[in-house]
């Protein structure tokens, strides 16, 4: 288990993706971190995600398509209190701000810490999980993940980034966690794209 402090800066990080088969191949990624603010208990935060629409759930945890926050349990866009919220939900249309978008855990005494993502990343999920095996012990538990597409969106044709099958590597989004009022971090300079052996980019010679 690895802790990152978000108290002194940002942590940035890109995702790439190197594909090595003869075709394009969609494909979508994601992270399942687990979060807290300083040393305030998670079941007394509050969650806040701008989301304006969702992906409901049947018994299995598979989507059954997409439908307005408006109305829901889960419409987080005003905040919600983690403790009244039993959320295993992912939620898009999310509102851009300075360049990115914002999801938010804030503690009692207003410190906060923020999930941001760019464009790439126009989805995210919240989790939650009364009986985490935590450092000391069962305790509550957040999870915001940053995703490029919702779950299952192979099956269902929802959007996924494409990879090229000659030229593979480039950046597939950019996601960090900061403190608030944080602006979203300059890009990071490109590598240059992995060439996979046998391939050739561009048309005939």
């Amino acid at each position: 288990m690895r802790a990152l402090r978000a108290d002194r800066g940002r942590h940035p990080g890109d995702a790439r993706h190197r594909q090595c088969g003869e075709d394009r191949a969609p494909t979508a990624i994601g992270a399942h971190p687990y979060f807290r603010v300083g040393d305030t208990p998670s079941e007394d935060l509050t969650v806040t995600v701008s989301g304006r629409t969702y992906y409901p759930l049947d018994e299995a945890f598979i989507p059954t398509g997409r439908a307005p926050v408006e109305g829901t349990q889960v419409d987080l866009r005003a905040g919600k209190p983690v403790r009244e919220a039993a959320l295993n939900s992912a939620f898009t249309d999310l509102e851009l701000v300075d360049g990115a978008y914002r999801s938010r855990l804030t503690a009692p005494t207003g410190d906060a810490t923020e999930l941001w993502g760019d464009e790439d990343f126009a989805y995210v999920q919240v989790f939650t999980q009364p009986s985490f095996p935590g450092l000391t012990g069962t305790e509550f538990a957040v999870a915001m993940e940053p995703m490029t597409a919702p779950a299952n969106a192979l099956a269902t044709g929802s959007p996924c980034a494409g990879s090229s099958p000659a030229i593979s590597g480039s950046p597939a989004g950019v996601c960090g966690i900061c403190p608030p009022g944080h602006r979203r971090p300059r890009a990071r300079a490109r590598r240059p794209p992995v060439v996979n052996p046998g391939s050739r980019v561009g048309g005939p010679s």
